[in-house]
Protein backbone atom coordinates (compact mmCIF):
# COMPACT_ATOMS: atom_id res chain seq x y z
CA UNK A 1 0.00 0.00 0.00
CA UNK A 2 1.62 3.21 -0.79
CA UNK A 3 2.56 5.58 2.14
CA UNK A 4 0.86 8.91 2.77
CA UNK A 5 3.20 11.98 2.87
CA UNK A 6 3.03 14.77 5.03
CA UNK A 7 -0.42 16.24 5.05
CA UNK A 8 -0.73 20.12 3.30
CA UNK A 9 -1.84 21.37 6.83
CA UNK A 10 1.12 20.29 8.25
CA UNK A 11 3.00 22.77 6.19
CA UNK A 12 0.24 24.87 6.10
CA UNK A 13 0.65 25.62 9.97
CA UNK A 14 4.38 25.77 10.21
CA UNK A 15 3.73 30.05 10.31
CA UNK A 16 0.42 29.45 12.76
CA UNK A 17 0.34 29.38 16.35
CA UNK A 18 0.01 25.84 17.24
CA UNK A 19 -3.18 24.84 18.93
CA UNK A 20 -3.23 25.16 22.39
CA UNK A 21 -0.89 29.00 22.57
CA UNK A 22 -3.55 30.66 23.87
CA UNK A 23 -6.31 29.09 25.67
CA UNK A 24 -8.06 31.81 27.22
CA UNK A 25 -10.53 30.04 28.22
CA UNK A 26 -9.63 26.33 28.39
CA UNK A 27 -12.32 23.22 28.19
CA UNK A 28 -13.63 21.55 31.12
CA UNK A 29 -11.63 18.30 31.33
CA UNK A 30 -12.29 14.94 32.55
CA UNK A 31 -9.59 13.85 33.82
CA UNK A 32 -6.89 15.87 34.59
CA UNK A 33 -6.22 19.68 35.91
CA UNK A 34 -5.42 23.16 33.70
CA UNK A 35 -1.87 24.13 35.45
CA UNK A 36 0.01 27.07 34.52
CA UNK A 37 3.38 26.17 33.55
CA UNK A 38 6.25 28.84 35.25
CA UNK A 39 9.54 29.24 33.36
CA UNK A 40 8.05 28.82 30.02
CA UNK A 41 8.30 31.18 27.32
CA UNK A 42 4.79 32.29 28.12
CA UNK A 43 2.07 31.78 30.29
CA UNK A 44 1.39 28.53 29.28
CA UNK A 45 -1.38 26.12 30.54
CA UNK A 46 -0.55 22.27 30.64
CA UNK A 47 -2.48 19.57 31.87
CA UNK A 48 -1.33 17.76 35.11
CA UNK A 49 -2.80 14.44 35.36
CA UNK A 50 -2.26 12.44 38.99
CA UNK A 51 -1.80 8.91 38.91
CA UNK A 52 -4.66 6.78 40.60
CA UNK A 53 -2.99 3.36 41.22
CA UNK A 54 -0.95 2.76 44.93
CA UNK A 55 2.59 1.67 43.34
CA UNK A 56 3.29 5.29 41.27
CA UNK A 57 5.91 4.61 38.82
CA UNK A 58 6.80 8.35 37.26
CA UNK A 59 5.74 11.26 35.34
CA UNK A 60 5.59 11.68 31.73
CA UNK A 61 5.97 14.09 29.61
CA UNK A 62 3.96 14.72 26.60
CA UNK A 63 4.00 16.76 23.53
CA UNK A 64 1.59 16.30 20.47
CA UNK A 65 2.79 16.42 16.53
CA UNK A 66 2.60 20.16 15.48
CA UNK A 67 -0.81 21.54 15.52
CA UNK A 68 -1.40 19.57 18.37
CA UNK A 69 -2.94 20.57 21.84
CA UNK A 70 -3.02 19.03 25.24
CA UNK A 71 -6.39 18.06 25.38
CA UNK A 72 -6.71 16.61 21.76
CA UNK A 73 -7.75 12.90 21.66
CA UNK A 74 -5.22 11.08 19.91
CA UNK A 75 -1.78 9.53 20.52
CA UNK A 76 -0.69 12.41 23.41
CA UNK A 77 -4.09 12.95 24.23
CA UNK A 78 -4.87 8.62 24.72
CA UNK A 79 -1.94 8.32 26.65
CA UNK A 80 -2.35 11.27 29.42
CA UNK A 81 -5.49 10.01 30.30
CA UNK A 82 -4.27 6.00 29.47
CA UNK A 83 -1.06 5.78 31.63
CA UNK A 84 -2.36 7.34 35.29
CA UNK A 85 -4.30 4.38 35.36
CA UNK A 86 -0.92 2.11 35.39
CA UNK A 87 0.90 4.61 38.05
CA UNK A 88 1.94 7.44 35.97
CA UNK A 89 1.66 11.32 36.43
CA UNK A 90 1.35 12.98 33.34
CA UNK A 91 2.13 16.46 31.97
CA UNK A 92 0.97 17.04 28.71
CA UNK A 93 2.21 20.36 26.88
CA UNK A 94 1.52 22.15 23.67
CA UNK A 95 3.32 21.84 20.60
CA UNK A 96 5.28 25.35 19.77
CA UNK A 97 5.16 27.16 16.81
CA UNK A 98 7.46 25.80 14.19
CA UNK A 99 7.88 29.23 12.20
CA UNK A 100 11.54 28.08 11.63
CA UNK A 101 13.92 24.87 12.86
CA UNK A 102 15.96 27.17 15.49
CA UNK A 103 13.09 29.09 17.20
CA UNK A 104 11.43 25.89 17.31
CA UNK A 105 14.12 24.32 19.48
CA UNK A 106 14.74 27.26 21.39
CA UNK A 107 10.86 27.22 22.36
CA UNK A 108 11.06 23.22 22.85
CA UNK A 109 13.79 23.23 24.85
CA UNK A 110 12.10 26.24 27.44
CA UNK A 111 9.07 24.05 27.32
CA UNK A 112 10.40 20.95 28.36
CA UNK A 113 12.62 22.18 31.05
CA UNK A 114 10.00 23.97 32.84
CA UNK A 115 7.79 20.54 32.44
CA UNK A 116 11.21 18.72 33.76
CA UNK A 117 11.17 21.55 36.78
CA UNK A 118 7.65 21.21 38.03
CA UNK A 119 7.52 17.62 37.75
CA UNK A 120 10.48 17.43 39.80
CA UNK A 121 8.76 20.06 42.45
CA UNK A 122 6.14 17.41 42.29
CA UNK A 123 8.60 14.45 43.74
CA UNK A 124 8.61 12.60 40.77
CA UNK A 125 11.07 9.78 40.93
CA UNK A 126 11.52 9.22 37.04
CA UNK A 127 10.75 11.41 34.25
CA UNK A 128 10.53 10.19 30.63
CA UNK A 129 9.57 12.47 27.54
CA UNK A 130 6.74 11.15 25.26
CA UNK A 131 6.48 12.83 21.92
CA UNK A 132 4.62 12.34 18.94
CA UNK A 133 5.48 13.86 15.47
CA UNK A 134 7.33 17.17 16.27
CA UNK A 135 6.91 16.20 19.78
CA UNK A 136 9.16 13.18 19.13
CA UNK A 137 11.48 15.53 16.98
CA UNK A 138 11.90 17.99 20.34
CA UNK A 139 12.06 15.72 22.80
CA UNK A 140 15.02 13.78 21.57
CA UNK A 141 16.87 17.30 20.52
CA UNK A 142 16.41 18.45 23.82
CA UNK A 143 17.71 15.50 25.24
CA UNK A 144 20.71 15.10 22.99
CA UNK A 145 21.21 19.05 24.30
CA UNK A 146 21.23 18.24 27.65
CA UNK A 147 22.52 14.77 28.64
CA UNK A 148 22.66 15.68 32.72
CA UNK A 149 19.25 16.00 32.63
CA UNK A 150 17.14 14.07 35.01
CA UNK A 151 14.64 12.44 32.37
CA UNK A 152 15.27 8.56 32.15
CA UNK A 153 14.06 7.67 28.52
CA UNK A 154 12.23 8.64 25.61
CA UNK A 155 9.27 7.70 23.63
CA UNK A 156 9.33 8.43 20.21
CA UNK A 157 5.79 8.28 17.85
CA UNK A 158 6.16 8.70 14.25
CA UNK A 159 8.87 10.40 14.48
CA UNK A 160 10.39 12.53 11.38
CA UNK A 161 12.69 15.64 10.19
CA UNK A 162 10.56 18.99 10.15
CA UNK A 163 11.60 20.68 6.86
CA UNK A 164 14.53 22.58 6.76
CA UNK A 165 15.81 20.63 10.62
CA UNK A 166 19.47 20.74 10.86
CA UNK A 167 21.98 19.35 13.44
CA UNK A 168 20.18 17.57 16.21
CA UNK A 169 16.66 18.53 15.20
CA UNK A 170 17.55 15.45 12.62
CA UNK A 171 16.85 12.08 14.24
CA UNK A 172 20.38 10.97 13.26
CA UNK A 173 22.22 13.82 15.46
CA UNK A 174 19.98 13.71 18.01
CA UNK A 175 20.57 9.40 18.15
CA UNK A 176 24.40 9.67 17.98
CA UNK A 177 24.10 11.86 21.48
CA UNK A 178 21.38 10.31 23.60
CA UNK A 179 22.22 8.34 26.54
CA UNK A 180 18.85 7.32 27.53
CA UNK A 181 17.23 4.53 26.49
CA UNK A 182 14.80 5.02 23.38
CA UNK A 183 11.39 3.55 22.70
CA UNK A 184 10.71 4.61 18.46
CA UNK A 185 7.57 3.37 17.25
CA UNK A 186 6.00 4.06 14.00
CA UNK A 187 2.48 2.51 12.15
CA UNK A 188 2.87 0.54 9.08
CA UNK A 189 0.51 3.21 7.45
CA UNK A 190 2.40 6.17 8.85
CA UNK A 191 3.21 8.95 7.10
CA UNK A 192 6.12 8.36 4.11
CA UNK A 193 8.67 10.49 6.01
CA UNK A 194 8.67 8.23 9.22
CA UNK A 195 9.01 5.24 7.42
CA UNK A 196 11.67 6.40 5.20
CA UNK A 197 13.75 7.77 7.80
CA UNK A 198 13.27 4.62 10.24
CA UNK A 199 15.93 2.48 8.62
CA UNK A 200 18.22 5.37 9.31
CA UNK A 201 17.19 5.93 12.52
CA UNK A 202 18.05 1.60 13.38
CA UNK A 203 21.34 2.41 12.02
CA UNK A 204 22.46 5.57 13.77
CA UNK A 205 21.40 3.84 17.15
CA UNK A 206 22.96 0.80 16.47
CA UNK A 207 26.53 2.60 15.49
CA UNK A 208 26.32 4.43 18.90
CA UNK A 209 24.98 1.57 21.00
CA UNK A 210 22.33 2.98 22.18
CA UNK A 211 19.68 1.65 24.47
CA UNK A 212 17.20 1.54 21.50
CA UNK A 213 13.77 -0.42 20.36
CA UNK A 214 12.18 0.29 17.06
CA UNK A 215 8.54 -1.26 16.55
CA UNK A 216 6.20 -1.35 13.90
CA UNK A 217 2.98 -1.08 14.77
CA UNK A 218 0.93 -3.13 12.06
CA UNK A 219 -2.20 -1.15 10.94
CA UNK A 220 -1.59 2.16 12.43
CA UNK A 221 -1.79 5.72 10.82
CA UNK A 222 0.09 8.63 12.02
CA UNK A 223 -2.79 9.41 14.44
CA UNK A 224 -2.85 5.32 15.43
CA UNK A 225 -6.56 5.69 15.08
CA UNK A 226 -8.91 3.69 16.92
CA UNK A 227 -5.86 1.94 18.29
CA UNK A 228 -5.32 4.19 21.89
CA UNK A 229 -5.26 1.18 24.10
CA UNK A 230 -2.44 -0.46 22.24
CA UNK A 231 -0.66 2.42 21.80
CA UNK A 232 -1.27 2.86 25.60
CA UNK A 233 0.36 -1.23 26.43
CA UNK A 234 2.62 -0.96 24.33
CA UNK A 235 4.35 2.36 25.55
CA UNK A 236 3.42 1.40 29.25
CA UNK A 237 4.71 -2.02 28.97
CA UNK A 238 8.60 -0.72 27.71
CA UNK A 239 8.49 1.81 30.10
CA UNK A 240 7.56 -0.75 32.50
CA UNK A 241 10.06 -2.85 31.74
CA UNK A 242 12.96 -0.31 31.30
CA UNK A 243 12.84 2.14 33.39
CA UNK A 244 11.19 0.51 36.30
CA UNK A 245 12.83 -3.04 36.09
CA UNK A 246 15.57 -1.82 34.57
CA UNK A 247 15.77 -4.29 31.45
CA UNK A 248 15.84 -2.85 28.47
CA UNK A 249 13.62 -4.33 25.80
CA UNK A 250 15.33 -6.24 22.52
Amino acid sequence: MRKPLLPLWLFLVLSAPALGEELSQPPVLEEGQWVSLPGADSELLVIFTSQTTATPRGAAILIPDQGGHPDQPSVTGALRTALPKFGWNTLAIPAPPADKPGGLLDIGTRRLQAAVEYLQQQKAEKIVVIGHGLGATLGAAFLANQPDSPVAGLVAIGWYDPQGAEGKLTAIEAIAALSVPVLDLYGSLDFRAVEQGARARLLAARKANRTYRQKVVEGADHQHTGLGPALSQLVRGWLFATLVKGKSSP
